[in-house]
């Protein structure tokens, strides 16, 4: 199987990288300016190095990439300060993702100052892991969610009833034939030092961990080489700073929120909860029998329909008492439409427990931001520029998203173009496509790390994929039919640019972050003319995509004459960038998790008509 995109980076690596860009020499040099908005060397090079890079070629022509990937940096930039000139910056959607990016950066910027500045791995410490590397403790395990079915059985095994009696008539017996083997950093620490404190024969005590508890009986040990190579001790360290680094949020957050008595109006929740219920159990319903999701998601348009169901009074209410600046219903839903809110099951107990854990979860994350705004760290260069960042982003996408939806094709306009090209095949190639459609990029992680441990792709959508009918289809999609829009469409832009038996991904879909393998292309030559009444549709979609593509081309060569581009070809060209293509992750202080960079695609045809219009103008 070959991929397009092997690998997700996560928060080390992407951390170790971001600082080396922020310490080359010129990092801070300017490749280019878009009116008042310059692209530093560092930027360019993040952005590059952490984004994928659809390829046509079996190689990737980095010198052109380059080339292209600055004037789609550079669009975004005209695009945003447009979109500035336009307001749209005070716009209550452009308002609430910057609320909620900010937050996320100030939450980080409290992680990395209080968690971890404070991290330090000793000798000491390095040298008893390395001293745990060189033994394997094979072992067995009883396990229960329940304390005291655990209980009962730490007694009878104290009691002289051998482990593997126990596990006989368990679940736990289908895991165990072969055995489970620990060294060091493949548990939590807790575990570890429980068992690594064992004889042979002897076991631990009830040990909680990932949800379960757990008794742990060690059965031999196996002495095993240590190698002293820089892997090595990478990991030694990385596996010692995560554990420091989870002790001290532990401790810290206990300090932290024992000093907070935060109320939320009882009432309030029970009139959200039973809209949240109401559409969430409409949305159920609406399914069939067949294709049930794992999750029912509230959408953008139920959020509207709870915002009219509970109406201006209530919206404006108080929902969530701090000591200082109260949060409003209206504030406290708009937070929830970017978060998100998914059930399992849509019965009236199972919501309101996840609305109930929402909450807590919600309210510990916004102490955790406002602590950091008491602490001024929205002022610190590094929480402005990643802000500044998304923010020209949204700007621009928001205001591409106007462009678009003020393209209209009549009828008429559909017909003269069928008319036009009815002995061209339509669709030109058809693509037989293979999905994983999953809800968070945690399950994209673990899609990915099956994959690249050779698992089938239809083993791993039936494993991880979120609807019934794509996991028993082994997540086939068969050949796309021939709209250009809506999901179909995003799916479309993205595996005409790949070859067969490539896998490309992670993408963000309306319906969750999706993973894609190209089976077959097929193409029309054996098509029969097609009727403009089966078509019309998608022929409007096809006329509406190239009018929007020529419209937003001559859009931006508009903005670069209006605003004035300057590249600098000397840095650009100098910059050292990865050959690879990836998407990474970056994981945010206190939980929670982002791309790293935004994703924009590859928009570069408007440079050379902004040349072209340059050229025209009188000298």
């Amino acid at each position: 199987m070959k991929f397009l995109l092997a690998i997700i980076l996560f928060l080390i690596i992407s951390f170790t990288l971001l600082c080396q860009t922020k310490n080359i020499s010129g990092s801070d040099d300017v490749v280019a300016k878009a009116g008042d908005i310059k692209i530093s060397a560092r930027e360019f090079r993040e952005r590059f190095d952490f984004s994928p890079h659809p390829r046509t070629t079996e190689s990737l022509d980095t010198a052109l990439v380059k080339k292209e990937y600055l004037y789609t940096l550079l669009a975004e930039k005209l695009l945003a300060q447009k979109a500035k000139e336009l307001k749209l910056d005070t716009t209550q959607f452009i308002q609430n993702m910057l609320t909620y990016m900010g937050r996320l950066f100030v939450r980080d910027a409290l992680y990395k100052k209080e968690i971890s500045s404070k991290v330090k791995v000793t000798k000491k410490e390095i040298s008893e892991a390395k001293e745990r590397m060189k033994k394997l403790l094979v072992t067995k395990y009883l396990y229960s969610t329940d304390i005291n079915e655990i209980q009962r059985l730490y007694a009878d095994l104290n009691n002289g009833i051998p482990i593997d009696s126990l596990i006989a008539v368990r679940p736990e017996a289908e895991e165990q034939k072969t055995p489970g083997t620990i060294t060091f950093g493949t548990l939590d620490e807790n575990v570890e030092d429980a068992v690594y404190s064992l004889k042979v024969g002897q076991f631990t005590k009830p040990i909680y961990t990932g949800n379960r508890w757990y008794i742990f009986q060690l059965e031999k040990i196996i002495d095993q080489p240590y190698f002293n190579t820089p892997d090595n001790l990478i990991k030694i360290k990385q596996t010692i700073e995560k554990r420091q680094a989870a002790a001290l949020e532990d401790d810290y957050l206990n300090n932290f929120l024992q000093q907070f008595q935060i109320s939320v109006d009882r009432a309030l929740f029970t009139k959200i909860l039973i809209q949240m219920h109401k559409y969430l159990h409409e949305r159920q319903e609406s399914y069939k029998k067949n294709d049930k999701p794992k999750y029912y998601y509230l959408v953008k348009e139920d959020f509207s329909r709870i915002e009219d169901s509970l109406g201006a009074e209530v919206l404006r209410a108080n929902f969530i008492k701090y000591k200082k600046n109260p949060e409003s219903v209206k504030q406290f839903l708009d937070q929830l439409k970017i978060n998100g809110f998914r059930v399992d099951t849509t019965d009236y107990q199972t919501v309101a427990r996840a609305f109930n854990n929402y909450v807590k979860n919600y309210l510990e994350s916004e102490l955790l931001a406002r602590e950091g705004l008491r602490q001024n760290l929205d002022k610190e260069s590094s929480v402005r520029n990643d802000l500044s960042l998304w923010e020209d982003y949204y700007l621009s996408q928001r205001l591409i998203k106007q462009i678009q939806d003020s393209i209209k094709i009549s009828d008429a306009e559909a017909y003269e173009f069928y008319s036009k090209n009815h002995k061209i095949m339509f669709p030109q190639e058809r693509f037989n496509v293979q999905e994983i459609l999953v809800d968070s990029l945690e399950t994209i992680q673990k899609a990915l790390d099956d994959l690249n441990k050779h698992v089938a792709f239809e083993t791993v959508s039936e494993k991880y994929s979120i609807l019934d009918s794509l996991r028993e289809r082994g997540g086939n999609l068969g050949y796309l039919p021939p709209t250009q829009s809506g999901t179909i469409g995003e799916i479309k832009k993205i595996v005409k640019n790949m070859k067969v038996g490539e896998v490309y991904g992670p993408i963000k879909l309306s319906d969750g972050f999706a993973l894609l393998k190209l089976v077959d292309i097929q193409n029309a030559e054996d098509s029969k003319d097609t009727s403009f009444a089966q078509i019309k549709d998608e022929l409007k979609d096809v006329i509406r995509n190239i009018e929007f593509e020529k419209k937003l081309k001559s859009y931006v060569a508009n903005l670069a004459l209006k605003y004035g581009v300057e590249i600098n070809k000397n840095v650009y060209v100098s910059i050292p960038v990865f050959q690879f293509n990836t998407v990474t992750i970056r994981l945010i202080g206190f939980g929670g998790r982002i791309y790293a960079f935004p994703y924009e695609p590859l928009f570069a045809g408007w440079y050379s008509l902004y040349l072209q219009k340059k050229s025209q103008l009188p000298q």
